[in-house]
């Protein structure tokens, strides 16, 4: 079981370099839980990125998707 905090929730679903890929490398085959509030963390932590120039508009919605 791995407790996930939101800025390792949101490279699953929106990093393709290697972070992402680590991420996810770890998360495999585990059981994931995260706090209650993980949700609106993780919009935050999208929009953010978004707003940064790190995602485009497309990439957003992907992301996002992924998540849900």
């Amino acid at each position: 079981m791995i407790v996930l905090d939101a800025g390792a929730m949101v490279v699953l679903p929106a990093d393709a370099g290697p972070v992402g890929t680590a991420v996810r490398a770890r998360v495999t085959g585990e059981k994931i839980i995260a706090p209650y509030p993980i949700d609106a963390e993780a919009a935050s932590a999208l929009l953010g990125r978004h707003r940064g120039g790190k995602l485009t508009d497309a990439e957003l919605d992907e992301a996002w998707d992924n998540y849900a």
